[in-house]
């Protein structure tokens, strides 16, 4: 039995006499006289069924790319198996051409109201008959081909794969067997189309798709005994594929398949000029060890690559109870979540920007921070990715810059002097939400004139949509709030951008001030030296972050950086303790000292 219809095959331009073509009467003749015809027309694979009660499981068993019904017979007509396929889902797109010697007038019309596709008077004209179902397979061919699979790679799409794991997995019941799925993603592809054509793009993963389709037409190491397997890649998203291993004795047959395709990956891909190099990340699960379901099952594999991806030195990893433990802490994090800020459980912490030259406190980053009564302090790197996936960030950020505006008010009013304060916006928010709007309504509310106002935007983030961005960034302006460069060094790291986007300030990306005070490493310091003599040249305004020691201190002096940030100044501080911090700690005498 193929575990699914063989319209797949049709669709992949394989001949249309490969088709399987069911037939149900209760006369068995009629069906070899019919069978007859259409061999002669090239037809090879045939199913017939003289049994009319047994016709509708036989269908569901078998699922045939045609169905030719009778429809007067005993006990149960074509009519009622017509009604029963159309009723399910699983079989319920499949042609079927009604059959019948019936001289009633109105049965055609009460067939093609059953759901019949076409009708064919009996006894059929062998031309007309072979000329209806060529049509028919032609149709379903043309619709599958639309509705299944990828236009891109010509591979199954998410669709037709889930159903053929389906299909797989109730085989695997019935014979004991396992079942795998391997989740590939493709990581780079999702930078790459930042860069490269949608043409170019394509290219890529259909040279990608293909080299999976190559390794898996070799079968020897999958089964001890070599026997063939149905291995199907098929696109689940822009740059992931799965592959479904019908039949396997273990998940080590899977991690052999993973490590054929992770052999071939190494080789780049040439598209118009251009070397490629893919790195995939695999993610593995079997049926019945880690789901009951295709669903399931796909889910799981893909929480495995999942895993792998946040873990640089795990290219391939196998469904477990610890991923599932920690999707599971995930699942229940972003229930929190969603009620943080009506149970203020979100705070701002502040950390001090320092002047080098004067050691006088010019402004603060403002650093979002969870703290929930039941898990604790969260860390960002694990509830920021939640806010984002689950679309909480364009409230989560509008309520941090109206917060960071409060509160630096309050403080002025309080004494505190000209400090500003800087405000992250993350990448939805710049390119879905009007971060504009938001930041004029927040400096109206609380009078706050905006150039103590900064609003950070990451490199990666910038040139998602540059013209965009382009616009986003003179309406703040408009406004009079500055902007500055975050990270910088770490993206696409170009001058000439700064002076487009008409940025007011970076800030140099810490990676590059760790290793400045280590005298073996002149590199770093190189490049933060450059890096800051061309930013003064543009007019920018330079911040380091991350620094840490005495020394880092006094080479990011002798380089004239205009602001200092990090923890040998002060770790990120709740509002009262910044408070204190500004009004009592000496920075003078601190930085006097170092002199």
């Amino acid at each position: 039995m193929s575990p699914e219809p063989h319209s797949s095959m049709i669709a992949q331009n394989t001949a249309l006499h490969e088709a399987v073509i069911m037939m149900v009467d209760d006369e068995r003749i009629n069906m070899e006289v019919i069978q007859i015809y259409l061999e002669d027309a090239g037809y090879n694979n045939f199913i017939i069924c003289d049994h009319p009660k047994q016709a509708f499981e036989l269908l569901r068993f078998e699922r045939p790319d045609v169905l030719l019904l009778d429809l007067m017979m005993p006990e149960i007509s074509g009519y009622d198996i017509l009604r029963a396929v159309r009723a399910d889902e699983a079989i319920g797109a499949t042609p079927v051409i009604v059959l019948t010697s019936s001289t009633e007038g109105g049965a055609k019309l009460k067939a093609l109201e059953a759901g019949a596709t076409d009708f064919l008077a009996k006894p059929a004209d062998p031309s007309e008959l072979t000329l209806r179902i060529r049509n028919t397979l032609t149709a379903k061919a043309y619709h599958d081909q639309v509705a299944f699979y990828d236009h891109t790679t010509g591979l199954p799409n998410r669709k037709l794969f889930l159903k053929r794991l389906d299909l797989s997995i109730q085989h695997a019941e019935r014979e004991g067997h396992r079942v795998g799925v391997i989740n590939i993603v493709c990581e780079p592809l999702k930078q790459l189309s930042l860069t490269l054509s949608q043409e170019m793009t394509e290219k890529v993963i259909g040279q990608a798709s293909q080299r999976i389709r190559k390794i898996l037409r070799d079968h020897d190491i999958v089964y001890s005994d070599s026997r063939r397997c149905l291995d199907i890649p098929a696109v689940t998203g822009d740059s992931d594929f799965s592959v479904l291993l019908p039949m396997v004795r273990d998940a080590n047959d899977a991690i052999r398949v993973a490590n054929r395709m992770m052999a071939a990956s190494h080789e780049a891909i040439h598209i118009d000029g251009n070397d490629i190099h893919l790195t995939p990340i695999f993610g593995i699960a079997t049926f019945p060890e880690d789901a009951q379901d295709a669903s399931e099952l796909l889910a799981k594999a893909s929480a495995a690559s999942s895993y792998a991806k946040q873990d640089p030195r795990r290219n391939c990893v196998l469904y477990s109870r610890e991923i599932h433990e920690q999707i599971a802490g995930r699942v229940k994090r972003l229930r929190y979540l969603h009620t943080a800020l009506d149970n203020n459980e979100l705070q701002l912490y502040y950390q001090p920007k320092i002047d080098p030259a004067t050691g006088a406190m010019v402004g603060m980053e403002a650093l979002l921070r969870w703290i929930n009564p039941e898990l604790g302090m969260v860390p960002p790197a694990e509830f920021i990715p939640l806010a984002e996936e689950s679309g909480l960030i364009f409230q989560i950020g509008e309520w941090v810059i109206l917060e960071a505006c409060s509160q630096v008010s309050k403080w002025r009013a309080e004494g505190m002097g000209d400090v500003s304060v800087s405000v992250n916006v993350s990448a939805q928010q710049f390119q879905n939400q009007d971060v504009a709007g938001i930041v004029s309504l927040a400096l109206q509310n609380c009078g706050l004139d905006p150039k103590y106002l900064v609003i950070e935007v990451t490199e990666s983030m910038m040139m998602v949509d540059p013209e965009r961005t382009i616009e986003v960034i003179k309406k703040l302006k408009g406004h009079g709030v500055s902007i500055s460069i975050d990270d910088f060094g770490t993206g696409y790291s170009s001058f000439s951008y700064l002076k487009r986007f008409h940025m007011d300030e970076l800030k140099i990306d810490r990676s590059f001030i760790v290793d400045i005070d280590d005298d073996s490493d002149h590199n770093s310091r190189i490049i933060v030296s450059a890096i800051i003599a061309m930013a003064h040249r543009l007019g920018l305004k330079v911040v380091a972050e991350g620094v840490e020691t005495d020394k880092q201190l006094a080479i990011l002096q002798q380089y004239d950086c205009d602001v200092i940030q990090g923890f040998y100044f002060s770790k990120p501080l709740p509002n009262q303790e910044l408070s204190r911090y500004a009004l009592g700690h000496n920075i003078s005498r601190k930085m006097k000292s170092n002199g």
